[in-house]
Protein backbone atom coordinates (compact mmCIF):
# COMPACT_ATOMS: atom_id res chain seq x y z
CA UNK A 1 0.00 0.00 0.00
CA UNK A 2 0.99 3.23 -0.63
CA UNK A 3 0.09 6.26 1.35
CA UNK A 4 -1.14 9.37 -0.20
CA UNK A 5 -2.81 12.77 1.25
CA UNK A 6 -7.00 12.89 0.88
CA UNK A 7 -6.39 16.40 -0.64
CA UNK A 8 -7.21 14.78 -4.08
CA UNK A 9 -10.57 13.93 -3.07
CA UNK A 10 -11.55 16.88 -1.17
CA UNK A 11 -10.43 18.87 -4.46
CA UNK A 12 -13.05 16.62 -6.35
CA UNK A 13 -16.07 17.58 -4.01
CA UNK A 14 -14.48 20.97 -2.37
CA UNK A 15 -14.19 19.40 0.86
CA UNK A 16 -13.05 20.92 4.51
CA UNK A 17 -9.65 20.56 5.85
CA UNK A 18 -9.64 18.15 8.34
CA UNK A 19 -9.73 18.49 12.13
CA UNK A 20 -7.24 17.47 14.41
CA UNK A 21 -7.36 14.18 16.20
CA UNK A 22 -8.66 14.90 19.93
CA UNK A 23 -9.34 11.31 21.71
CA UNK A 24 -10.91 8.28 19.92
CA UNK A 25 -12.51 8.78 16.16
CA UNK A 26 -16.34 8.81 16.24
CA UNK A 27 -18.24 7.21 13.50
CA UNK A 28 -21.67 6.24 12.16
CA UNK A 29 -22.17 3.05 10.21
CA UNK A 30 -24.40 3.09 7.23
CA UNK A 31 -25.48 -0.60 6.16
CA UNK A 32 -27.97 -3.08 5.93
CA UNK A 33 -26.01 -5.91 7.65
CA UNK A 34 -26.51 -6.14 11.35
CA UNK A 35 -24.02 -8.56 11.98
CA UNK A 36 -21.67 -5.66 10.87
CA UNK A 37 -23.29 -3.39 13.04
CA UNK A 38 -22.54 -5.74 16.03
CA UNK A 39 -19.48 -6.96 15.12
CA UNK A 40 -17.74 -3.18 14.69
CA UNK A 41 -19.09 -2.49 18.47
CA UNK A 42 -17.73 -5.38 20.10
CA UNK A 43 -14.19 -5.08 18.70
CA UNK A 44 -13.21 -1.54 18.00
CA UNK A 45 -12.84 -0.66 21.68
CA UNK A 46 -9.17 -0.12 21.82
CA UNK A 47 -8.56 0.62 18.40
CA UNK A 48 -9.33 4.66 19.11
CA UNK A 49 -12.18 4.66 17.38
CA UNK A 50 -15.46 4.33 18.86
CA UNK A 51 -19.18 3.47 17.28
CA UNK A 52 -21.48 5.75 18.45
CA UNK A 53 -24.27 5.02 16.03
CA UNK A 54 -25.86 2.96 12.97
CA UNK A 55 -28.77 3.27 10.56
CA UNK A 56 -29.69 0.96 7.68
CA UNK A 57 -31.11 3.48 5.16
CA UNK A 58 -29.83 7.03 4.14
CA UNK A 59 -32.78 8.60 5.52
CA UNK A 60 -32.53 7.31 9.43
CA UNK A 61 -28.88 7.95 9.13
CA UNK A 62 -29.00 11.76 7.81
CA UNK A 63 -31.56 11.99 10.61
CA UNK A 64 -29.66 11.01 12.92
CA UNK A 65 -25.77 12.43 12.35
CA UNK A 66 -26.99 15.93 13.72
CA UNK A 67 -27.18 14.64 17.40
CA UNK A 68 -24.34 11.28 16.72
CA UNK A 69 -21.59 14.17 15.59
CA UNK A 70 -19.63 11.49 14.49
CA UNK A 71 -16.29 12.39 12.62
CA UNK A 72 -16.52 9.10 10.09
CA UNK A 73 -19.59 7.79 8.31
CA UNK A 74 -18.40 4.53 7.32
CA UNK A 75 -21.22 3.01 4.20
CA UNK A 76 -21.38 -0.39 3.25
CA UNK A 77 -20.22 -0.65 -0.59
CA UNK A 78 -22.75 -3.36 -0.46
CA UNK A 79 -25.94 -1.95 0.40
CA UNK A 80 -28.06 -0.43 -2.63
CA UNK A 81 -27.60 2.67 -3.37
CA UNK A 82 -24.32 3.23 -1.62
CA UNK A 83 -22.71 5.60 -4.03
CA UNK A 84 -25.88 8.03 -4.00
CA UNK A 85 -25.52 7.29 -0.32
CA UNK A 86 -22.32 8.94 -0.01
CA UNK A 87 -23.15 11.69 -2.39
CA UNK A 88 -25.89 13.08 -0.12
CA UNK A 89 -23.97 12.51 3.40
CA UNK A 90 -21.08 14.09 1.55
CA UNK A 91 -23.12 17.15 1.34
CA UNK A 92 -25.30 16.78 4.01
CA UNK A 93 -22.02 17.22 6.59
CA UNK A 94 -19.38 18.44 4.84
CA UNK A 95 -17.00 18.71 8.11
CA UNK A 96 -17.61 14.39 8.07
CA UNK A 97 -15.05 12.11 6.24
CA UNK A 98 -17.20 9.51 4.63
CA UNK A 99 -15.18 5.80 4.03
CA UNK A 100 -16.52 3.44 1.76
CA UNK A 101 -16.67 0.04 3.13
CA UNK A 102 -15.89 -3.23 0.95
CA UNK A 103 -14.80 -2.11 -2.64
CA UNK A 104 -12.99 -4.10 -5.32
CA UNK A 105 -10.04 -1.02 -4.88
CA UNK A 106 -9.79 -1.01 -8.43
CA UNK A 107 -9.66 2.41 -9.99
CA UNK A 108 -12.85 3.36 -11.76
CA UNK A 109 -14.72 2.40 -8.61
CA UNK A 110 -12.65 4.45 -6.24
CA UNK A 111 -12.95 7.32 -8.56
CA UNK A 112 -16.93 6.95 -8.64
CA UNK A 113 -17.10 7.04 -5.12
CA UNK A 114 -14.24 9.60 -4.84
CA UNK A 115 -16.65 11.83 -6.93
CA UNK A 116 -19.29 11.42 -4.66
CA UNK A 117 -17.57 12.90 -1.74
CA UNK A 118 -15.61 9.56 -0.19
CA UNK A 119 -12.52 10.55 1.47
CA UNK A 120 -11.09 7.31 1.91
CA UNK A 121 -12.14 2.76 1.55
CA UNK A 122 -11.54 0.02 2.83
CA UNK A 123 -10.95 -2.84 0.35
CA UNK A 124 -13.43 -6.19 0.71
CA UNK A 125 -9.98 -7.86 1.68
CA UNK A 126 -9.65 -5.45 4.76
CA UNK A 127 -9.54 -6.40 8.60
CA UNK A 128 -9.96 -4.66 11.45
CA UNK A 129 -6.57 -2.74 12.02
CA UNK A 130 -6.92 -1.58 8.70
CA UNK A 131 -10.09 -0.05 9.01
CA UNK A 132 -9.00 1.97 12.21
CA UNK A 133 -5.90 3.15 10.06
CA UNK A 134 -8.03 3.68 7.27
CA UNK A 135 -10.59 5.69 9.55
CA UNK A 136 -7.78 7.88 11.52
CA UNK A 137 -5.94 8.60 8.32
CA UNK A 138 -9.56 9.77 6.75
CA UNK A 139 -9.42 12.44 10.16
CA UNK A 140 -6.06 13.77 8.89
CA UNK A 141 -6.24 13.85 5.66
CA UNK A 142 -4.50 10.76 4.57
CA UNK A 143 -5.54 7.83 2.26
CA UNK A 144 -4.09 4.34 1.61
CA UNK A 145 -4.30 3.64 -1.82
CA UNK A 146 -2.33 1.56 -4.53
CA UNK A 147 -0.20 3.38 -6.86
CA UNK A 148 -2.09 2.40 -9.74
CA UNK A 149 -5.20 4.12 -7.69
CA UNK A 150 -3.23 7.25 -6.89
CA UNK A 151 -2.32 7.19 -10.79
CA UNK A 152 -5.97 7.54 -11.73
CA UNK A 153 -6.73 10.06 -8.63
CA UNK A 154 -4.29 12.00 -10.69
CA UNK A 155 -5.26 11.39 -14.06
CA UNK A 156 -8.68 12.59 -12.79
CA UNK A 157 -8.04 15.64 -11.16
CA UNK A 158 -5.79 16.63 -14.02
CA UNK A 159 -8.72 16.29 -16.67
CA UNK A 160 -11.71 18.45 -13.97
CA UNK A 161 -8.36 21.01 -13.93
CA UNK A 162 -8.76 20.57 -17.70
CA UNK A 163 -12.06 21.28 -17.86
CA UNK A 164 -12.47 23.90 -15.38
CA UNK A 165 -9.97 25.97 -17.83
CA UNK A 166 -11.35 25.35 -20.88
CA UNK A 167 -14.23 28.19 -22.13
CA UNK A 168 -18.14 27.95 -20.54
CA UNK A 169 -20.10 24.96 -22.00
CA UNK A 170 -23.46 25.91 -23.12
CA UNK A 171 -25.87 23.59 -22.23
CA UNK A 172 -30.03 24.26 -22.85
CA UNK A 173 -32.14 24.47 -19.71
CA UNK A 174 -33.63 20.90 -20.32
CA UNK A 175 -30.38 19.72 -20.44
CA UNK A 176 -29.13 21.14 -17.75
CA UNK A 177 -32.38 20.56 -15.85
CA UNK A 178 -31.43 16.56 -16.69
CA UNK A 179 -27.42 16.86 -15.94
CA UNK A 180 -29.25 17.73 -12.27
CA UNK A 181 -31.11 14.69 -12.17
CA UNK A 182 -28.26 12.82 -13.00
CA UNK A 183 -26.08 13.99 -10.22
CA UNK A 184 -29.00 13.41 -8.09
CA UNK A 185 -28.64 9.89 -8.43
CA UNK A 186 -31.93 9.38 -10.89
CA UNK A 187 -31.68 6.63 -13.81
CA UNK A 188 -33.26 7.57 -17.48
CA UNK A 189 -36.38 6.17 -16.92
CA UNK A 190 -37.06 7.93 -13.38
CA UNK A 191 -35.68 11.14 -15.45
CA UNK A 192 -38.49 10.55 -17.82
CA UNK A 193 -41.04 9.74 -16.04
CA UNK A 194 -40.92 13.03 -13.53
CA UNK A 195 -40.10 15.05 -16.45
CA UNK A 196 -43.13 13.25 -17.91
CA UNK A 197 -41.35 12.97 -21.13
CA UNK A 198 -40.20 9.98 -23.28
CA UNK A 199 -37.16 7.63 -22.34
CA UNK A 200 -35.56 7.78 -25.77
CA UNK A 201 -35.85 11.92 -25.48
CA UNK A 202 -34.09 11.67 -22.10
CA UNK A 203 -31.49 9.20 -23.89
CA UNK A 204 -31.03 11.78 -26.69
CA UNK A 205 -30.44 14.56 -23.83
CA UNK A 206 -27.95 12.66 -22.14
CA UNK A 207 -25.76 12.21 -25.38
CA UNK A 208 -26.20 15.27 -26.06
CA UNK A 209 -24.55 15.99 -22.68
CA UNK A 210 -21.94 13.96 -22.76
CA UNK A 211 -21.16 15.02 -26.24
CA UNK A 212 -20.86 18.93 -25.12
CA UNK A 213 -18.75 18.07 -21.87
CA UNK A 214 -16.51 15.41 -23.75
CA UNK A 215 -16.95 12.85 -21.18
CA UNK A 216 -17.98 9.22 -21.56
CA UNK A 217 -20.06 8.57 -18.39
CA UNK A 218 -22.55 9.83 -16.59
CA UNK A 219 -20.48 10.25 -13.25
CA UNK A 220 -18.36 12.35 -15.12
CA UNK A 221 -20.86 14.31 -16.25
CA UNK A 222 -22.22 15.15 -12.72
CA UNK A 223 -18.68 15.70 -11.09
CA UNK A 224 -18.56 18.60 -13.76
CA UNK A 225 -21.54 19.52 -12.95
CA UNK A 226 -20.86 20.11 -9.20
CA UNK A 227 -17.20 21.58 -10.09
CA UNK A 228 -18.85 24.05 -12.74
CA UNK A 229 -21.36 25.49 -9.63
CA UNK A 230 -19.30 27.65 -8.30
CA UNK A 231 -17.57 29.09 -11.37
CA UNK A 232 -20.51 28.94 -13.92
CA UNK A 233 -18.63 27.30 -15.99
CA UNK A 234 -22.00 25.74 -16.99
CA UNK A 235 -24.34 28.04 -19.00
CA UNK A 236 -27.79 27.74 -20.17
CA UNK A 237 -27.43 28.02 -23.91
Amino acid sequence: MVRRTASALRLMEGGAEPAPLDGPVRVFLVSRLRLLGESLARSLPGSDVELVGSADALADALAQLPDSRPQVVLVDAGMPGALPATRAIASAEPEVRVVVLGIAGVPGEVLDFAEAGAAAYLPRDGGLAELARTVRGAVSGELECSPRVAAALVARLAQLASARSTASVRLTARELEILRLIDGGLSNKQIARQLRIELATVKNHVHNILAKLEVSTRTEAASLLRNAVASADLVPA
